[in-house]
């Protein structure tokens, strides 16, 4: 059986956002689960708190690092752990090649702010090579993801899989 990990990375100011996602994963991966390929979700909420010997955030990256697709979602601000996350993330890939690294921001709403944090983050995600996707809410995160998700499968040539998922984003999930 084939599992395809993936880390979100982002504070809880887009808890909407990353509830709405994990719903999403939760639906893809029941529909694939007959067809022999999981979906797991890592996200530092599931992880267990309790003390073990290490620094928590260190067993998160952990999990980065296991991950195949790693996304951060970014609103008003750019959070130390979110970047230490994204750190790591792109570390592995100059490695490996893995893994498969997406940066969302979603748009700023008339009296928001955009962090100096964020600004200098983009900047760097930029300069390295990566674009900030932009979005508006969760249905449109969800749809962009979906997008790239298929764009990831058929890079590792699991076509039929791919076409599934057009299948279900054509149902509307």
């Amino acid at each position: 059986m084939k599992t395809i990990r993936i880390f979100l990375a982002s504070s809880e100011e887009l808890n909407d956002d990353r509830i709405a996602f994990g719903a999403l994963i939760y639906k893809l991966d029941m529909y694939f689960k007959e067809k022999e390929v999981r979906i797991k979700l890592y996200e530092w909420e599931d992880l267990d708190a309790a003390y073990n010997n290490r620094r928590k955030q260190d067993e998160y990256n952990d999990k980065v690092r296991k991950s195949d697709i790693f996304i951060a979602l970014f609103h008003q601000k750019a959070g130390r752990f979110t970047i230490e996350e994204f750190d790591v993330a792109y570390e592995e890939f100059k490695k490996k090649a893995l893994p498969h690294i997406e940066v969302y921001c979603k748009d700023i709403k008339e009296g928001e702010v955009e962090s100096e944090e964020l600004k200098e983050f983009k900047q760097r995600v930029t300069d390295l090579g990566f674009t900030c996707k932009s979005y508006a809410n969760k249905e449109s995160f969800k749809l962009q993801f979906t997008e790239q998700l298929i764009k990831y499968i058929r890079e590792q040539s699991v076509t039929t899989i791919a076409d599934n998922i057009l299948k279900i984003n054509d149902d509307g999930i």
